[in-house]
Order: C-alpha cells, then structure tokens, then sequence
C-alpha cells in the first residue's frame, strides 16, 4: 500500500473549470474521443483544504466523499462542504468507502491498532450514524455488486469477503490467496477485478453461482495497483500507487495507457464523476483529490 497517500500532510483539494481551460489535468489526459457528459455543477473548483484522503466515492446526485483521519467528509452537489462531516470513535484513519443502491447506507472500511476494535462500519448517510459490522482484520477496498452485497478486501486474511449490508458473517468468496488486495470493481458480466498489490498484478475473478471464485486470470503486472473502476467501454482504470500514476487498459490487459503520472500523494481509491459532476472525470483521492480527464464516462455502477 502507498504510505505516502496514507499518511501525507494537509493539501489542497483543487478541482479544474468545466471546458478546455485550467485545471489539474494531464495532457495525456485530454479527451480523446466520445462525449463529455458534465452535469450542473460540472467541473468545480472546490478551493479548499482536505488531510490524508485515501477513499473516495460520488453518489448519484454528485455528492463526493472523501475518508479524512478518523472520519469522512463530503461536498454536496451545491458546493457545501464539510470535511468533518462525519467522525468515527476510536477511528485512526478511514480507508476504503462505498455506496449502497439507495445512496442512503455509506459503508467505511478503516485501519485500527487495536487488533480487536471494528474495522468496518456501515453508516446512515441522513443520520451519520455509524455502526461496526466487523471486528478486527484489516478490510480495505470496498464495491458493492449488483446482488446488493458488500465485497471488499481483506488484507490479513489475504482475500475478497463479501457480507450482507445489513452485517452478519462474512463469506471468504476466493479460493487461494491474494496478496495484499487492495481495490475491486466488478464488470458488467459480473466477473471481478482485483487490484494485487504485491508482486503487481491486476486480476479477473470468475464468480459461481454460489458467489464463490471458479477461475482465476492474471491480467497485466503493474506497480504497487491500489484503487480500481471501470467506463462505460468496459476499460479498466487502475492506480498505480509507486508509480504515482493512473493507467486505463482494454478489459484484456492490453493497450496500457497512462492517464496522469502526476499522483505524487501516491494515488489510492477514486470514483468516476456522476450526477452534478462531469462524468467523464475521474476524481483520485491521494493526500489530495486530484481531478483526471478521461473520454468516457464510467460504467453503470449500483450507487450511480
């Protein structure tokens, strides 16, 4: 994992204009082909101050939460912010976030010293109330699938769980080991892919009916893969944490392009904009949250 993103000092958070002018972008990252889809509030700059931002997720309106130490913090799509929106007791720092289909539950995976404390937590977005849904292990990235189940990594046990939104046990659904698993994203055929942080190997898990992995398919080496998602063309877009980099492939692997490889917070875990947010950008949460042009939008997603 990228200590850098993990534990950086206060940063801005700068958010380009919509259009052909400022911003903080790539020129390897400028639209290529396809439509920009930008909703109300576009591509804003936002102009303000954000600590150690490692999760990142856009809800259907184009609210965008963002994990800060001990907590979340969210803007809303009228340009109200709040990085201390939410705290979470006991909670060092918050790692890996996710939606549910209503956007109404946020859950919040977070890293504790204390090996017995919760380490995943679902949370009603209307209240901010947070409740544990597991205790100890070291949860990391977070998706939820089109059954309506969370899935997220767990490092300790070196796998991808999967658990009922509600709580409850959680399900080993990997047959071997993965190590450090970082983020995960499912495709449209409900296949997964799994970010492996070590030795650097983006991954697609072949689910069963059961929801068990049948198969298991290496698909490019990359270094240090962190956060994973998908567009609307069935690309896959992964974050390269040591090389400080965003990287889109074809769904096989191939024709690797490199999007930005300006991420020096070390880049984490990032969602495709949606709702009052341009949909074709991809917001990357590292320390900072830096905005990077793609040409698609991301794919249909449960929370969008």
């Amino acid at each position: 994992m990228a200590t850098r993103g993990l534990w950086g000092s206060i940063v801005a958070l700068a958010l380009a204009g919509c259009g052909g002018g400022g911003g903080t972008t790539d020129a390897a990252a400028t639209p290529d082909t396809g439509p920009v889809v930008c909703g109300a509030a576009a591509r804003p700059d936002l102009g303000t101050m954000v600590q150690n931002a490692q999760g990142l997720v856009v809800a259907r309106d184009g609210t965008m939460y963002v994990t800060q130490p001990g907590g979340v913090g969210r803007r809303l799509p009228d340009g109200t912010l709040d990085t201390r929106w939410l705290s979470i007791a006991g909670t060092s720092t918050v790692a890996g976030l996710a939606l549910d289909a209503a956007n109404t539950t946020l859950f919040a995976s977070a890293l504790q010293r204390d090996a017995t404390a919760p380490t995943l937590f679902r949370i009603d977005v209307a209240s901010g109330a947070a409740t544990p849904m597991v205790m100890g292990g070291f949860p990391l990235g977070l998706t939820v699938g089109a059954d309506g189940m969370l899935y997220y990594t767990e490092v300790a046990l070196g796998a991808v769980m999967r658990i009922a939104p509600t709580g409850g046990a959680a399900t080993k659904i990997t047959t071997s080991a993965i190590t450090s698993p970082q983020g995960l994203a499912f495709e449209a055929a409900g296949t997964l892919i799994v970010a492996e942080g070590s030795p650097g190997i983006v991954l697609r898990l072949t689910l069963g009916p059961t929801g068990m992995e049948t198969t298991r398919v290496s698909l490019a080496p990359l270094s240090a893969p962190t956060g994973v998602a998908l567009d609307g063309l069935g690309r896959i877009y992964v974050a390269s944490g040591f090389g400080h980099a965003l990287i889109r492939m074809d769904a096989d692997g191939t024709n690797q392009m490199t999007l930005s490889t300006t991420l020096e917070g070390g880049p984490q875990f990032f969602d495709f904009g949606h709702g009052a947010l341009c949909g074709t950008d991809v917001f990357v949460a590292q320390g900072t949250v830096v905005r990077v042009q793609s040409d698609t939008a991301g794919a249909g997603v449960p929370w969008h």
